[in-house]
């Protein structure tokens, strides 16, 4: 008999500290006039599917008398409420869409027009309300000062979770590259195909330090009445970054670097000539242009053209005339896959 009260007297405080736990679950209350219009019944069925997807429990208020910002500020002594929304509508398309929300204090509005959204009034101020609610929180969530955040109140577990699933994926601090690059010198020195190898960190957004480096893979042969040249062309170089986000998914980029030029030759001659080998190195300064494709949340195909201005300038000669130089500027293009990290 003991054991039965003692197992009936844990299912009773299970279920007491089950229904405690559910009634402080993070909620949003929905204030609304006592009768409401068809405009605000259509968005308020909306919002709370909206609020419902996003794990959050919904409860209705009866508005009082006073102003829409008093009735989004109003406490409506329930527990577990962060946020309160209040649909105000103007028009038949046309709402004001008021969020007040308890751990940042704050209280915004927007108007929604039915005509400039070309869709259907309700369910754009539904997700207006949410979008709403989320802006408002993201201070909280690490965007503001750390003297504004100690002045907020705690943010609930699954409000927490829901802000860290709705908010963009930050791109990973590093990225390997590897792709292909063709060097012009626009010159008696034929293009040359070379490999491209790169790895980037992301300073802050939008700007990145990044190395990049080109390996001899594929000699450009210059013949000369004296015989033939493979020339080998790689260069290194550090260069700055700049992406910055103009609000649709492919980013531009410019750049900004230098780093070092070298030029490699072994030379094959007719007799009486014999061929000889020489390297040279020197100073490289460039700039460019290109952009950044998305192929997945850490994959991405990067495109760029570089001006190289290269310093001292080499020279190719056989038997001791010139055959070929680096022209300044010289092209640098490159294709690369990117993978963030």
């Amino acid at each position: 008999m003991l054991r039965l009260l003692a197992s009936a007297s844990c299912v009773a405080a299970f279920v007491a500290v089950t229904g405690l736990a559910r009634a402080e679950a993070a909620r949003v209350a929905l204030v609304h006039a006592e009768r409401p219009d068809a405009l605000e019944q259509r968005t308020l069925t909306r919002l709370r599917a909206e609020l419902a997807a996003a794990g959050f429990e919904v409860a209705d208020v009866v508005r009082s008398q006073g102003t829409d910002r008093e009735a989004a500020e109003i406490d409506p002594k329930l527990g577990g409420v962060f946020a309160t929304i209040v649909i105000a509508p103007r028009s038949p398309d046309a709402a004001d869409v008021w969020v007040a929300d308890r751990i940042t204090g704050k209280t915004l509005v927007r108007r929604v027009e039915g005509g400039a959204e070309r869709g259907d009034v309700a369910a754009v101020l539904a997700v207006r309300a949410v979008e709403l609610l989320q802006a408002s929180l993201l201070e909280a969530v690490g965007h503001a000062p750390r003297r504004e955040q100690a002045a907020m109140a705690p943010m609930p577990p699954d409000v927490s979770a829901w802000m860290q699933k709705s908010l963009p994926r930050t791109r990973s601090a590093f990225a390997l590259e590897v792709g292909v690059g063709l060097i012009h010198s626009f010159d008696a020195i034929p293009p040359a195909i070379v490999p491209a190898f790169g790895l980037s960190y992301r300073l802050f957004a939008p700007l990145s330090l990044r190395l990049r480096a080109s390996a001899p893979a594929f000699p450009a042969d210059l013949e000369t009445p004296y015989g033939t040249i493979a020339v080998h062309q790689d260069l290194a170089s550090i260069d700055l970054v700049y992406a910055p986000t103009l609000g649709g998914p492919i980013r531009p980029l410019a750049m900004l670097g230098a780093g070092i030029y070298h030029l490699g030759v072994v030379g094959t001659a007719a007799p009486p000539y014999e061929g000889q080998r020489g390297n040279v190195f020197s100073a490289m300064y460039d700039a460019g242009v290109g952009a950044r494709f998305p192929l997945g949340p850490q994959v991405s195909l990067v495109a760029d053209l570089r001006l190289l201005y290269v310093a001292p300038k080499p020279v190719v000669r056989a038997a001791g005339l010139p055959f070929g130089e680096i022209r300044r500027p010289s092209l640098l293009g490159a294709i690369t896959v990117e993978v963030a990290f």
